[in-house]
């Protein structure tokens, strides 16, 4: 079998949300030309920008994050990447990797998709899929930091080879749970958010961009209107919100 050459954005005629629409052919962007993509970006509307040193996110570091992404749903969306009919296929691309994802229709719709990321966080215990997340994360950013720290410095904080933190303090165990274990289970969703900021204050970190300031501290229960969005959608596949909700609790 031989593969295409993987496309990752393009626009339609009138729009891609139309019932009928067509592709653009020339707004087609592949694989190859994620770089200049990404450059194009940066200089037109100010998107994938780096403010220190100023530029274009470096191509590798998008990848990464997109990649970061993938291996986050496949701990959380286990059901839906487990599917006989998902998968993925890394095929070589000079020094990188192309990664193909497939995602099974079924089993990675909204509606499964609504009701797992409702039990990530927030609860009264990690859920392992959560959990697992957590771990992999800081796995390979800890793997990413130690094979590009020394080849390209800019890319990190000044002090990053001298104060990192460690598995246990940033995860941890249920037993001895660390930082982002213990935030993941709060339930309100603005003081989780708050706990996040403190704790990176509180060992030094900057917060993250766009959230230097808090917006609202005042509290709000994030999960009712989860729950009712969810119970729109299932209407809409004519499930009644009840009998989904027991097959996820059993």
């Amino acid at each position: 079998m031989e593969l295409g050459e993987q496309v990752f954005h393009f626009e339609c005629d009138p729009s891609c949300d139309a019932e009928n629409y067509t592709i653009i052919e020339s707004s087609i962007v592949r694989a190859k030309d994620f770089g200049g993509y990404l450059k194009a970006q940066s200089e037109q509307h100010g998107y994938a920008v780096m403010n220190d040193p100023p530029g274009p996110v470096p191509e590798i570091i998008a990848r990464f994050g997109i990649y970061l992404h993938w291996l986050s749903d496949r701990n959380s969306h286990w059901y839906c990447c487990d599917a006989s009919s998902s998968g993925v296929v890394g095929v070589r691309d000079g020094s990188h990797y192309n990664l193909f994802m497939y995602l099974a229709t079924k089993p990675c719709n909204f509606v499964h998709h609504g009701m797992v990321h409702y039990w990530e966080q927030g609860v009264s215990q990690l859920a392992p899929g959560s959990y697992y997340a957590l771990v992999n994360l800081y796995k390979e950013l800890k793997a990413f930091k130690t094979k590009h720290l020394s080849a390209h410095p800019e890319w990190f904080r000044p002090d990053a080879a001298s104060k990192e933190m460690s598995f246990e303090q940033v995860v941890g165990t249920k037993q001895m749970p660390g930082i982002l274990y213990n935030i993941t289970n709060i339930p309100n969703a603005v003081n989780r958010f708050k706990a996040e900021m403190d704790a990176l204050e509180a060992y030094g970190l900057p917060p993250m961009p766009g959230f230097e300031k808090m917006c609202s501290t005042s509290p709000s229960d994030q999960s009712s209107s989860l729950q009712d969005l969810i119970k729109v959608k299932l209407t809409q596949y004519q499930v009644e919100y009840s009998e989904l909700e027991f097959e996820f609790t059993n």
